[in-house]
């Protein structure tokens, strides 16, 4: 019998909802448009965030609610996975000046051939270019790292110090990932294992801060010496990160107020109070509160939440 099988009946039916939630139109993904734009001027330090081409008002949302407290801290550079059309690049360059756009697939082309064993990757991995992009981009600057479905509602204060101080790196943790390690790469931490390499199994790579030169690429090839297809695992981008970050000392942000959860996940549960914490990576199993309550807070606060 399957695992879908084995799901009480009920489970079953919450993520057929939670997929219809989660794909179905909705009118508030486009009201970004039209919030009040926020100049961007440079700085030593770059907030990337990285959507999905058909999310890339996504992306906006996730780009604002950060630049309004983090403006005066770091230039936003947004990576779409996919291909711009000119009506987005128009958008983006209304809500914020002075920010820079690119295509993902593109930038990496630009860069340097990769190594051996990353090219294997990149060649069999659906996320490899993630990872690509963030060891590129963490050679020339200090990055802070975000997914398009990681929301802030109030000052990231810890954050705001990490950028000022500049030492160490950090990111925000899986709490559950800690005891059962289903978010863990075996193959990947076996490898880290032989190069006697520490690896935080709590690390979510949604929100990575990265100050430069953290991650040393040649220790990812050595990482992914003899991998291939064949052992494709759906976490291997985020365990070779969480060997990475714990080589260099990495520490995890404050979990209660850098929150990863699955509450919400299904219909009948309460959600978590988007006031109650200052980001929430709202991941698969909660994507759609992202869109039913998150935005919906962030456009109902609009007023008091303009650039600081």
């Amino acid at each position: 019998m399957s695992s879908w099988a084995k799901l009480p009946l009920a489970h079953r039916l919450s993520r057929y909802v939670n997929s219809w939630e989660r794909n179905r139109p909705r009118l508030i993904r486009r009201r970004i448009l039209d919030f009040p734009p926020i100049p961007c001027q440079p700085h030593a330090t770059m907030l990337a965030v990285l959507c999905e081409g058909d999310k890339f008002t996504d992306g906006l949302w996730c780009a604002w609610s950060w630049m309004r407290f983090l403006h005066r801290h770091v230039r936003l550079h947004l990576f779409v996975d996919g291909a711009i059309p000119a009506e987005h690049r128009d958008a983006f360059t209304r809500l914020f000046p002075g920010a820079e756009l690119s295509s993902m697939p593109e930038f990496l082309a630009a860069q340097p051939a990769p190594s051996p064993s990353f090219q294997t990757f990149l060649d069999g991995y659906r996320y490899a270019r993630k990872l690509s992009l963030i060891l590129h981009l963490q050679q020339t600057s200090p990055v802070l790292y975000t997914d398009s479905d990681v929301i802030a509602f109030r000052r990231p204060d810890a954050l705001i110090a990490a950028i000022e101080t500049n030492i160490a790196g950090a990111y925000i943790a899986d709490p559950g990932s800690r005891t059962d390690q289903t978010c863990v790469d075996p193959w990947i931490r076996g490898q880290a294992a032989k190069l006697s390499l520490p690896c935080v199994t709590d690390l979510n790579s949604g929100l990575l801060w990265m100050p430069r030169g953290s991650i040393d690429p040649g220790l990812v090839e050595r990482l992914l010496m003899g991998w291939h297809a064949g052992v494709y695992y759906h976490f291997a981008e985020q365990t070779i990160l969480a060997v990475l970050f714990g080589a260099g000392g990495a520490q995890p942000l404050p979990e209660k107020d850098y929150v990863l959860s699955g509450q919400g996940m299904h219909f009948w549960e309460q959600d978590l109070p988007c006031d109650g914490f200052t980001v929430r990576h709202y991941v698969g199993l909660v994507r759609h509160r992202m869109y039913s309550h998150a935005y919906p807070f962030l456009l109902r606060q609009l007023k008091d939440l303009r650039p600081e």
